[in-house]
């Protein structure tokens, strides 16, 4: 399972995580907003993508080296 990374309050739509960049979960890095976070979060685990974002859950560990890492 690959992750995209968001910074900076960039816009992904839910269908793009999984159709254009082929990931499975989205990480929001610190540089994003609450608020933005919060909002997107909602599309994304009604779209079944796993979300985490690092200034709630903490450092976000890859593991494994098994999948893409995908910055945006």
């Amino acid at each position: 399972a690959d992750a995209l990374i968001i910074s900076g309050n960039t816009y992904v739509a839910a269908g793009d995580v999984q159709g254009k960049f082929g990931a499975s979960e989205v990480v929001f890095d610190s540089s994003n907003s609450e608020y933005f976070v919060s909002k997107r979060m909602s599309e994304l685990k009604a779209s079944g993508i796993k979300t985490h974002y690092v200034c709630r859950d903490g450092a976000y560990l890859y593991g494994g080296g098994q999948g893409i890492l995908r910055w945006f």
